[in-house]
């Protein structure tokens, strides 16, 4: 997703990229299989738990009881990528 967000210019890399300089500089060392982690910077945790999903009475839920098909369905990737774009989050974990 940050990919999208950076060809699309809503990403603010340049901050991004002085964290990531100053992280790098502090370790001293390179890794590829977390450098991305140090470079993103902050991110976001999606967690689905279908008890406050269907409660409507929380402030998570859609209001109604929906099935995961349904959540799935009427889920707007759009929307909400651009909301993690105009946060500042550099990557998106979603939790089942």
């Amino acid at each position: 997703m940050v990919g999208i967000l950076e060809r699309e210019g809503r990403v603010d890399t340049a901050h991004r990229d002085s964290r990531s300089a100053e992280s790098h500089e502090l370790s001293g060392r390179e890794d590829s299989n977390t450098d991305w982690f140090q470079r993103a910077g902050y991110g976001v945790f999606v967690h689905y738990l279908e008890d406050l999903q269907n409660d409507p009475q929380q402030v998570h839920s859609l209001g109604r009881e929906t099935s995961w098909d349904e959540c799935v369905r009427e889920f707007d990737a759009r929307r909400f990528a651009d909301a993690m774009g105009e946060a500042g989050a550099g990557y998106v974990i979603f939790t089942v």
